[in-house]
């Protein structure tokens, strides 16, 4: 099953286009937050770029077309607002691209994550979003809750050539064990 939180009108247009008829798959229409409320949604010229937080500079200078446009007001909830433990079985996935606001969406997913078994996170090395955890910060909070870098993809360079933000994937401590296990039976 895949559950989908989008608050952006456009996005939600494109979700639905793909995943009609598809009863595997629910979208809520709202944005994932460490607290429950409403937030003005930053719109950039080009909308996967659009953040809950302001928009810096550092944005603006590495990837074109990224100033904001407009906002919006959304609803922000926190997953447990939306999902049951019930929902979240097997070896469930937890997928976060939220523009800088990484930390608060796990803070926000806190007592749902012992039942994720991997957390696929992009996280920024530098502050694109006024405000944001940096991924040593998110990388840190996974660990604290038993979780363990797996992988490091798609890092995106700036102007600099220096990595900017890349796709990090967290797998559970418990999980990493039983693979390390596995192998090590295998190759013994």
């Amino acid at each position: 099953r895949i559950f989908s939180f989008e608050p952006l009108a456009a996005a939600v247009r494109r979700w639905r286009q793909v995943f009609a008829g598809d009863a595997r798959a629910a979208l809520f229409e709202v944005a994932i937050a460490e607290r429950a409320g409403s937030a003005d949604l930053h719109v950039a010229r080009w909308d996967s770029s659009s953040s809950l937080l302001p928009i810096g500079q550092a944005q603006q200078d590495n990837y074109p077309l990224t100033h904001e446009v407009r906002r919006v007001p959304v609803t922000m909830v926190r997953l447990a607002d939306r999902l049951a433990r019930e929902d979240i079985s097997g070896r469930a996935l937890l997928k976060l691209d939220v523009q800088g606001s990484e930390l608060s969406a796990l803070r926000g997913c806190s007592d749902l994550l012992p039942l994720f078994s991997f957390v696929y996170v992009e996280a920024s090395f530098i502050e694109l979003y006024i405000g944001q955890a940096l991924a040593g910060e998110v990388a840190g909070y996974l660990y604290e809750h038993g979780f363990l870098l797996q992988c490091v993809a798609n890092l995106s360079s700036g102007k600099s050539g220096k990595p900017i933000q890349g796709d990090f994937l967290f797998g559970r401590l418990s999980a990493h064990r039983d693979t390390q296990e596995s192998l090590h039976s295998t190759t013994s």
